[in-house]
């Protein structure tokens, strides 16, 4: 009787141990499936992506100058338009006429004068006479410029070669002083302007290249000043003879630098544990933790400086839930 128990009770053991090794064996797991790469040597360039906005070197805003209507506009909008023009003006009949007026007027008072000259050296006239027509030329001469000025204040003129804005004004209307007249501008002499972030200004200098829509630029001058309060430098970029719409903003691209012959990994294969990189080696059926230092980088890849060498395998994919020992098996497609 009591061996029977003790054979029931031996067997009770041997069934929870061999469903205990059983369940071990189960739980085992499977090689971790993942991608690897090759680390290898090439050339890479590390580049910056700012915004940009697009000016004219030769662009100004007319004012009025004084009130009226405006009598003509000369040089429709959208136009071109040589330096000097007359693009538009306003009803100026008494400024010319005023104009005119005191044009004679010193006219005749620099005749007279010429006369006294000549008969100051006979003796024909007195030196009394001769200032008082002096004075009187000199006040005409005064007239005139004055009447010139409120004359060209009634006149809008280009002050450059450049291309007319839309007017403010129209035929017939009435202006005030300080009213804005048009903008004008030289669309074939443009220029970029773009804020550099402080901690890149190093690697920014004069004649540097840069794309902008495809299109190849320099870097003309570089403000070497920073932004108290954005902590950002000022750098333009020659844009001539391109075509931008002024105002704009614009992506620039600048390469920031450029080696060759260095070691290389695409961006996947890196990942980040408390702001330090690192990569899983392939050591055989296992991975191993590396961690490395990373140089130069671009949207595609990274430079390594230290901790991989040349021909390392890598893990490129398949990183989620990897440890440093895990088996793997190596994804061959």
């Amino acid at each position: 009787m009591l061996g029977d128990k003790i054979k029931t009770f031996q067997g009770i053991i041997l069934i929870l141990v061999a469903g205990f090794a059983s369940s071990f064996t189960f739980a085992q797991e499977e090689p971790k499936l993942v991608e690897t790469v090759v680390a290898t040597k090439a050339s890479i360039e590390s580049h910056a992506y700012l915004i940009g906005v697009i000016h004219s070197k030769k662009e100004t805003t007319l004012y009025a100058e004084t009130s009226g209507t405006v009598e003509k506009i000369s040089v429709p909008s959208g136009s071109s338009a040589d330096k000097n023009q007359l693009l538009a003006s306003l009803k100026s009949d008494t400024f010319q006429r005023s104009f005119e007026l005191a044009q004679v007027s010193a006219r005749l008072a620099q005749e007279r004068l010429e006369r006294l000259k000549t008969l100051k050296k006979t003796g024909f006239s007195s030196k009394v006479e001769f200032e008082k027509i002096q004075r009187e030329m000199l006040d005409a001469q005064i007239e005139a410029h004055r009447t010139r000025h409120d004359l060209e204040q009634t006149q809008f003129i280009m002050p450059f070669k450049g291309t007319v804005g839309v007017y403010k004004i129209q035929e017939g209307s009435f202006v005030s002083a300080g009213d804005e007249v048009v903008t004008v501008y030289d669309p074939d002499d443009l220029l970029i302007d773009i804020h550099i972030p402080e901690e890149m200004l190093p690697f920014i200098h004069v004649g540097q290249q840069a794309k902008i829509a495809g299109k190849v630029a320099q870097i003309s001058s570089l403000q070497k000043t920073i932004d108290p309060e954005t902590h950002m430098g000022l750098a333009r970029i020659d844009f001539s003879g391109q075509e931008g719409f002024i105002g704009t903003s614009v992506t620039v691209e600048l390469l920031l630098a450029h080696k060759e012959d260095v070691l290389t990994l695409p961006k996947e294969a890196i990942f980040y544990q408390d702001d330090a990189a690192y990569v899983y080696v392939v050591q055989g059926q296992k991975v191993n933790l590396r961690k490395v230092k990373i140089g130069l980088e671009n949207e595609e890849k990274k430079e390594i400086i230290e901790g991989l060498k040349e021909g390392d395998v890598v893990v490129l994919r398949g990183q989620i839930s990897l440890y440093d020992g895990r088996a793997i098996k190596v994804y061959k497609p």
